[in-house]
């Protein structure tokens, strides 16, 4: 399917990643990225890119388990 074959593409791009911080992702994006050792890390608050990474890289980064977060 089409949508299947653009989360083959992203995940293509960023095969060498271990994780992929985001702010939401569809279930089933994630379950792919999890198949291919690629961990998704939704924030659980709303970060610019550049904070995120520095509060994951000093341990501190706030993320949820609720990977779908466009209802809230």
């Amino acid at each position: 399917t089409e949508q299947m074959h653009n989360r083959a593409e992203i995940i293509k791009a960023i095969y060498d990643c271990n994780i992929l911080l985001c702010r939401g992702i569809g279930r089933r994006a994630a379950e792919d990225l999890k198949r291919c050792g690629i961990q998704p890390l939704v924030l659980s608050t709303t970060l610019s890119p550049d904070e995120a990474v520095k509060e994951f890289m000093l341990g501190l980064l706030k993320t949820t388990d609720n990977y779908c977060r466009c209802h809230e």
